[in-house]
């Protein structure tokens, strides 16, 4: 049982890594310029040129999509290690 719940911690573990270089990669060409400037309410954000919409999206993108994908990939990993 204690190799079992030591594997699974590595497992874990090592979908991290994958999980996390496949999530930058997905969201490090994000451009958060402000490009619409109709009926916008401004705030230091606005003052910036920072689109507080696109912002927010890419928070949410980051939260679900790095969750999916940490899953996924222990999946695979779970898969693999059941293969041999």
């Amino acid at each position: 049982m204690q190799l079992l719940h030591k594997q699974t911690k590595l497992v874990a573990v090592a979908a991290l890594f994958p999980a996390a270089l496949l999530l930058y990669v997905w969201l490090c060409k994000i451009d958060l310029s402000l490009t619409h400037l109709d009926a916008i309410v401004f705030s230091q954000a606005t003052s910036d040129g920072v689109d507080v919409g696109k912002r927010v999206g890419l928070f949410f993108k980051g939260i679900f999509g790095g969750t999916l994908l940490f899953l996924a990939v222990i999946a695979v990993f779970v898969k693999l290690l059941n293969l041999q």
